[in-house]
């Protein structure tokens, strides 16, 4: 029946339609005996209205939209079915969805996962979503980055909200699965859900997350939205979803292409419609020789940026309003904004907010950089991957409250924070190496607008001439349809899928692994290829010993390294090398610092790609090595010899590992060889520096001559080692010292500090340096934190009433959730253990009835 659904537009035939709703009407009857009675007056939709009054005090919303209204009371989602809606960005999708939870959470005290691309749309999320979970009395858990406890914790009596990214949805899913919790589980929403044809690893595990939870037996609601998804009815048959679709956006788009002086208008209907102005030339007075070396660039660049108008488009919204530009990498970001800032229009009053901006980011990042020095006092900034996370949020929550007026961005920023825009222009049609997709130019697009400020929005694409063609075929081309991601990396997301399944329970043979593949999306458009992939994947299994069959029960079994490598999340590719180096480690580990576990824990796939002088690095610093340090070196395989040699004249190289040309045992040498093993070395050098020196990220980035954001981004990629080494070697008898020891780099490493700074770094809005400072005044512990004196407080770290105030206030909420995080855990041990009891209790009265009855037939 659902077959036959998924092939007509509204998802019934019309002769099923007065079949369906009596299955409707019996399906409620039997899950929901009090559905039709519980149903509340249609303007508060199910919430109380304590939710109303917070959502017109935070977000300044007093009614809804008519489509908003339209899809909360549907009869679809009235009923719990699946829902995809798609509408255009700041169209107020995501207010639905929250409505949904809390209504979920409400009405039938269920817990909700909320699933989101990235770790900074999780913060932010929780951020918005913190006051009303705290009004309402429902627990909010974020799972993010290092943030969330596995197994997750169920408290009594009160339904969790789960905000977490698609890597930790599809633990958390996986855990519940073999806790037998996922029962407990009544609505999971997805957001940017064309990421599933994103053709990357997040694309496949938003699948395979999405596929075990249509296979479960009982009712979880799914609610997906995008703004962007071409092919909606293939994802809604995948789904088994009504679909939604409307063209609403409060504050209407005006899209604009400029080819040299000329502007194009692209109407609803996709024509490119010459507009009548004509941007002026720009006169050669604006640019004066001073004014160019003050912005550290030549007049011929100055000449060049000003010749596309930039400063023109940006000057007619500043300082009333603000603008986004889009860039094609780093450095363009950063050039462009120092050419542009001192020329830009200003408004008085906000010197003051920009000072203690600056004073923000000198704090968070243990120094200011010259860039920012030159550009925030101008109100403009730039923002890309580069940058720390902390200073990103700071430049975020400054552009939001008008501090900032102008940012110069990458294309990151269109998928993650919401920062809109009275205007947004787009540099360039290409970004990074590529050429922009029709999804990603409406991404950026979305931004221009902001509800509640403009009537109208703005976006302008700056081409060449020689572009037009190709961009007019990719603007109008609206038949880019999403596909699934899970053959991305040939069958590395289906093993794992697989092994998923088996360790889970939820097929055991060949058939229900192949019927299970049928209902995923990849095989909407690739049904014919599932029984080949089935057989394939279950062999490779075997000869890996992760899974095995049991002939005498005719089932797979996930063997302990199967498990392990489930639980970890481990590349199959890697798990030779990975055995081999935890077991040499424990034959010969060095623990008189922490390099030798900063070694094992460098992520072995992202070497291949880094760009900086490793063999520079290390000869730089063996001056002060001592004997720990050079015994080391021996340890690992690294001759002092070979780094001296190297250290002059040795020209890095590349190595792309997705080209396809590396096969799993090419990958394994590489790791292997001299150079591998210098780049994990030199690695584990930098990030040692940073946990333990008390060096801060900006001092020890300028020490090795690496940008701060590949710091950053290779603390944050080994703190996602250290936990996927930890689950692994937790899982295997032999390895259990091991665990003990990865488990306690996870945070170090996700927050850059020292062991004593750990437990600080888990409040809210806390930097490295204010932790320092905490820990040197004697507040070592959340306890002391939270018995300290406001006033004594405040007077000690230089700094208000109410922020010492909030310092303390955080510390006591921390440790009472701490606290009730414990009594859940013993509870849910006592229930276990009661349970264990009675089923031993069982199974001895069974056999003693049995030995009683064998006794009788002797007799």
């Amino acid at each position: 029946q659902q077959q036959q659904q998924s092939s007509h537009p509204n998802g019934f035939h019309p002769h099923q339609q007065r079949q369906y709703q009596y299955q409707l009407q019996q399906h409620q009857q039997q899950q929901y005996p009090h559905f039709e009675e519980q149903q509340p007056p249609r303007e508060t939709y199910g919430l109380p209205e304590v939710f109303f009054d917070l959502l017109k005090r935070h977000r300044r919303i007093e009614r809804l939209h008519a489509w908003q209204h339209e899809c909360l009371t549907s009869a679809a989602v009235l009923a719990g079915r699946n829902l995809v809606y798609s509408l255009p960005t700041s169209g107020g999708k995501t207010l639905v969805a929250e409505m949904l939870a809390f209504r979920t959470m409400i009405q039938r005290q269920l817990s909700v996962l909320v699933i989101l691309p990235f770790v900074s749309i999780v913060e932010e999320k929780a951020k918005a979503l913190r006051p009303f979970a705290e009004a309402l009395d429902l627990r909010l858990q974020v799972y993010a980055g290092c943030k969330g406890k596995f197994p997750p914790v169920e408290r009594r009596g009160q339904p969790s909200l789960f905000l977490a990214t698609i890597e930790k949805g599809n633990m958390i899913v996986d855990y519940m699965l073999e806790m037998k919790t996922l029962r407990h589980v009544g609505l999971v929403v997805v957001d940017e859900l064309h990421m599933i044809g994103s053709g990357d690893h997040r694309g496949a595990l938003l699948e395979i997350v999405l596929s075990k939870l249509l296979y479960q037996p009982h009712n979880i609601q799914i609610v997906a939205m995008s703004a962007t998804i071409d092919n909606i009815g293939d994802v809604a048959q995948f789904l088994r979803a009504q679909t939604f679709q409307a063209d609403y956006r409060p504050v209407e788009l005006h899209e604009f292409v400029k080819v040299e002086s000329d502007l194009f208008e692209i109407t609803k209907s996709g024509e490119w419609v010459k507009t009548e102005r004509r941007l002026a030339d720009p006169p050669n007075a604006k640019f004066t020789k001073a004014s160019a070396v003050r912005a550290q660039n030549s007049i011929k660049a100055a000449m060049e940026i000003d010749m596309q108008h930039i400063l023109q488009l940006v000057n007619e919204v500043l300082p009333t309003s603000s603008c986004l530009i889009f860039c094609p990498t780093h450095s363009n970001c950063s050039n462009l904004a120092k050419s542009l800032a001192p020329h830009l229009k200003q408004a008085g009053g906000l010197e003051t907010k920009r000072k203690a901006l600056m004073e923000e980011l000198r704090l968070e990042a243990g120094g200011l950089c010259e860039e920012f020095d030159q550009l925030l006092p101008f109100g403009v900034a730039f923002h890309h991957s580069g940058l720390s996370q902390g200073e990103r949020a700071a430049i975020e929550a400054a552009y939001l409250c008008g501090t900032l007026n102008l940012l110069v961005c990458t294309s990151t920023l269109a998928a993650g924070v919401n920062l809109p825009a009275k205007r947004v222009i787009i540099r360039s049609f290409s970004m990074g190496a590529k050429a922009l997709t029709r999804a990603e130019y409406k991404q950026m697009c979305g931004r221009a607008g902001r509800t509640g400020f403009d009537e109208t929005g703005e976006s302008i694409l700056i081409i060449q001439p020689a572009e037009l063609a190709a961009v007019k075929a990719t603007l109008s081309n609206t038949s880019n349809p999403c596909r699934s991601s899970m053959g991305c990396n040939g069958d590395r997301y289906f093993e794992r899928l697989v092994l998923a399944l088996v360790s889970t329970h939820m097929a055991a043979s060949a058939p229900a692994v192949e019927h299970f593949l049928r209902t995923t999306f990849f095989a909407v458009h690739h049904l014919e290829s599932i029984p080949e992939i089935t057989a394939r994947v279950i062999k490779c299994l075997l000869d890996l010993k992760l899974l095995l069959w049991e002939e005498s029960e005719s089932r797979y079994f996930a063997t302990p390294l199967g498990n392990a490598v489930h639980r970890s999340c481990l590349n199959t590719d890697l798990l030779p090398f990975v055995m081999n180096m935890l077991t040499k480690a424990q034959r010969r580990l060095m623990l008189a610092n922490e390099m030798h576990m900063l070694f094992i824990i460098v992520p072995m796939e992202d070497v291949l790609e880094w760009m900086f002088p490793f063999y520079k690095h290390i000869f730089s610093q063996m001056r002060g090595f001592g004997d720990v340090e050079l015994e080391l070196m021996e340890t690992v395989g690294l001759s002092m010899s070979a780094v001296q040699q190297r250290a002059s004249g040795y020209k890095t190289v590349k190595v792309d590992a997705n080209a396809g040309a590396w096969t799993p045992d090419q990958l394994m040498e590489f790791l292997r060889s001299e150079e591998g093993i210098a780049r994990r070395f030199s690695a584990a050098l930098m990030m040692y520096r940073v946990i333990n020196s008390g060096k801060t990220v900006w001092e020890v980035s300028e020490m090795f001559h690496v940008s701060r954001g590949f710091l950053n981004k290779l603390l944050s990629m080994s703190a996602s080692s250290a936990a996927c080494l930890t689950a692994f070697a937790r899982e295997l008898k032999e390895f259990w010292p091991m665990a003990a020891l990865l488990e306690g780099f996870v945070k170090r490493l996700a927050f850059g500090v020292r062991a004593e700074l750990v437990a600080l770094m888990d409040l809210p809005n806390i930097s490295r340096a204010r932790a320092e400072k905490l820990v040197a005044l004697g507040y070592t512990s959340l306890q002391l934190l939270a018995a300290a004196e406001v006033d004594q407080l405040a007077k000690q770290l230089f700094t208000t009433h109410l922020a010492a105030r909030e310092l303390i206030q955080s510390s006591k909420i921390l440790l009472k959730q701490q606290a009730a995080d414990l009594m859940d855990e013993a509870q849910q041990l006592m229930d276990q253990a009661s349970a264990a009891a009675s089923q031993m209790a069982s199974q001895t009265t069974g056999q003693f009835a049995s030995v009683m009855e064998q006794r009788q037939k002797l007799r």
